[in-house]
């Protein structure tokens, strides 16, 4: 548990570098439908991205780069059909955020 909130966003923060560092192949490879987990780990950050929109969205005020929020939305509350049956529970959290 961290004793500040800024530390906790910081190390949230961290995933889009380790995100931003993959080459092509690798992300490719991360957020492929054949690999579920990772799929599902995405569904989860992409959930606390929504849950984050408001900080994110003050931070990024002003820059040329704006985040595309509605169509990650979209894209989490399609991504059910693609995983397989057993591990559909796992998304609830992410797509009930979502919705």
């Amino acid at each position: 548990m961290f004793r500040h909130p800024h530390v906790g966003y910081y190390k949230f923060y961290a995933i889009y570098q380790v995100l931003g560092k993959m080459d092509q192949a690798q992300f490719s490879e991360f957020s492929s439908l054949n690999n579920s987990v990772s799929y599902l780990l995405l569904a989860h950050f992409v959930a606390c991205e929504i849950l984050m929109a408001p900080i994110l969205g003050r931070e990024w005020r002003g820059r040329i780069i704006s985040t595309p929020m509605e169509g990650t939305l979209q894209w989490l509350c399609g991504m059910r059909d693609g995983i397989p049956a057993n591990l559909r529970s796992f998304l609830d959290w992410p797509v009930g955020v979502a919705s």
